[in-house]
């Protein structure tokens, strides 16, 4: 935008910039379309600059910077500002890239508005090609055109701004109006907001209550909470009691002290403990009862294993008896066919010795019988010499009839030598022979005859 200086306060002139790259001949569409996107409600400036960065009217970098101002006026003066410094061209490419974006509606408000605004100046120099009537649409090329200072134009230009500065006096107080507006609804949200404080002081007086409640109730399940605790170490001497009477359960033991440990630390409240707890007495319990039955299973185990070691060792000793049997049957056997070798052996000596003796005595026997009739002769011839000698010879012979031992010693001793001698030998048992062998038959046959 041109700036107007007074010197000596008697000229007003232009500061015209020699720069090609400024787009001065539009100063006044400028300021107009500042207002009127000022004016724009729903602007979306983001929008706008990106389609000019697609266009190549300006860098990413002063993208960012665009969209990092607070307030979408400031955003509108620094994206035109940067707009006016690329060149002569940026009007027209910033007109088209309000058309892209759909804002069509502002620059037929410029066209027309413009027109009046522009043909109140007499004696303005437009450039060359320029279209009088459609100021928004695309221009020609406007390098190397420039107004010129004469003084009308100064007070023309006078003119302008004072138009521009009433036009913004008028957007000013539209500004006013809805800064009044909306100062009369944020009264209403105000009025609104102090309501719900007080329904929030309200609610924050019961919260406060409500708490309270909750801290009595608290001390009093703190108070459960320790009854519990207590109630939690019996459990736990009872539990050690149970590790040392059952290794086998000794982790799932374990387990349940780290539980019971966590659910002490977390402090729950007294019906989550209790359910726990009396869930964990029940687990005990259950392994109480899983000890006892798997103790009888023990125990009647034991017994069976007794009964059979006991079944075993009998069977065991009576395998060694029957072995110990065994072998002494063996060594009896073994001793008996030895002895009756033996005895065979004696029996055979035995006999040869009988056969002997039995010569002898059958020789003895002869002498016996010639020493009877020896004495026969002599009997008979003493009892010739004794009277009584028929009396005794009958008597003698009375006794032979009937088997009748002789009365005097003499007599007995013949008749002891006169009987001939069998004796039986003795068989492997140590008893009399029994069997009737053919030296006894023929001892028979000899008693027989």
């Amino acid at each position: 935008m041109a700036t107007s200086s007074f010197t000596d306060g008697k000229k007003v002139r232009f500061k015209i910039n020699e720069d090609e790259l400024e787009d001065d001949g539009f100063s006044g569409e400028w300021d107009f379309l500042r207002y009127l996107l000022t004016m724009k409600e729903d602007l979306n400036v983001a929008v706008i600059v990106d389609n000019l960065v697609k266009r190549h009217v300006i860098d990413p970098s002063n993208r960012e910077e665009i969209l990092k101002q607070t307030t979408e006026r400031a955003r509108i003066e620094l994206c035109l500002n940067r707009v006016r410094a690329t060149g002569t061209n940026a009007y027209t490419q910033f007109c088209d890239a309000l058309r892209d974006t759909g804002y069509s509606s502002i620059l037929d408000t410029v066209a027309t508005d413009g027109e009046e605004f522009l043909s109140s100046i007499d004696g303005l120099v437009l450039p060359v090609g320029f279209p009088a009537k459609n100021k928004g649409q695309e221009a020609s090329n406007l390098s190397g055109v420039f107004l010129q200072a004469t003084d009308d134009l100064a007070v023309r230009g006078v003119k302008m701004s004072i138009s521009s500065l009433s036009k913004e006096t008028r957007a000013s107080q539209r500004e006013f109006t809805l800064i009044i507006e909306r100062q009369a609804e944020l009264e209403k949200q105000l009025t609104q907001v102090l309501k719900s404080l007080d329904t929030a002081k309200e609610a924050l007086i019961r919260e406060r209550q409500e708490k309270l409640g909750l801290r009595e109730q608290l001390r009093s399940k703190d108070e459960d909470l320790a009854t519990m605790q207590r109630k939690y170490l019996e459990l736990q001497k009872a539990i050690g009691s149970l590790k040392e009477t059952n290794n086998k359960y000794h982790d799932k033991v374990t387990k349940l002290q780290i539980e019971n440990e966590q659910l002490k630390k977390a402090g729950k409240d007294k019906a989550n403990l209790e359910t726990e707890l009396s869930d964990k007495n029940r687990e005990l319990e259950h392994l109480k009862m899983q000890l006892k039955h798997q103790e009888k299973q023990i125990s009647l185990q034991e017994e069976t294993i007794i009964n059979k070691l006991t079944l075993i060792e009998k069977l065991v000793s009576d395998q060694r008896d029957m072995a110990e049997g065994h072998d002494k049957l063996k060594q009896q056997v073994s001793k008996q066919a030895e002895d009756i070798y033996k005895l065979s052996s004696e029996k055979n000596e035995s006999s040869n010795q009988i056969s002997t003796q039995q010569k002898q005595l059958n020789f003895q026997q002869a002498q016996i019988v010639m020493l009877q009739e020896q004495m026969q002769r002599l009997e008979n011839h003493f009892n010739l010499n004794n009277p009584n000698t028929e009396e005794q010879d009958q008597s003698q012979q009375q006794q032979q009839q009937h088997g009748h031992h002789p009365s005097t010693l003499g007599k007995k001793y013949l008749s002891n030598l006169t009987k001939s001698v069998h004796l039986r030998p003795f068989n492997a048992s140590g008893k009399l022979e029994s069997s009737k062998s053919s030296f006894w038959k023929e001892d028979s046959n000899r008693k027989n005859k």
